[in-house]
């Protein structure tokens, strides 16, 4: 970039401000504990739903955190790139950086095409569950056991839905649990009858 004085002050403005947001930030929001984020002595007594929305906040709170540090690492690889004489030329194609770009984002270091493609390869690399449901993949791949007649997820339907679904007596007026639950008095794990007596075994 020719104008090196634009860029150093474009640079400096915005390292500054990203660190006055990131030092507010851990101040205000992440220095406070859960209780005093929702002006509670202890969090023990609130309803799990209050936690939620609680929880999910202090989430927003360290993603955007990690968000403010990424941009200022990219500040110092823009005044590092200044100083070598590369600030204002992609870093993948080699092309020149528009102008408008570098006034909205003096800290880039790719032109758009580029970081479009940098965005998708990372979006390609995230995993396509969550990590917090890896448990779950055993549990369902049981059912593809021929033969197995252990607590599947029928089962589980079965145990959770006598306790009330969206279906429930009070939606079908003159209608029981027992009339609108399928098959109320099954054996756990047993799918027919031919499985209770392959269960119990011969006499």
């Amino acid at each position: 970039m020719r104008d090196g004085t634009t860029a150093r002050r474009r640079l400096a403005a915005r390292k500054d401000a990203l660190q006055q947001a990131l030092a507010a930030l851990r101040q205000n929001d992440l220095g406070q504990s859960q209780g005093e984020g929702i002006s509670e002595l202890s969090t023990y007594d609130n309803h799990p739903g209050d936690l939620g929305t609680e929880m999910w906040r202090r989430e927003q709170q360290v993603g955007y955190g990690q968000d403010l540090a990424r941009d200022l690492a990219l500040v110092d690889e823009a005044e590092a790139a200044l100083k070598q004489g590369r600030y204002g030329v992609c870093g993948r194609c080699g092309r020149r950086i528009p102008p408008a770009r570098l006034a909205a984002r003096p800290e880039a270091l790719t032109c758009v095409s580029c970081q479009e493609k940098v965005e998708l390869e990372a979006q390609a690399r995230l995993p396509a569950r969550p990590v917090e449901q890896e448990p779950l993949a055993p549990l369902m791949a049981r059912q593809d056991q021929r033969g197995a007649t252990g607590f599947d997820q029928e089962d589980a339907w079965l145990a959770v839905a006598m306790y009330g679904s969206s279906d429930t007596p009070s939606d079908q007026p003159g209608s029981a649990y027992p009339d609108i639950m399928p098959n109320p008095r099954e054996r756990r794990g047993a799918v027919a009858d031919v499985d209770v007596e392959e269960l119990a075994g011969p006499d």
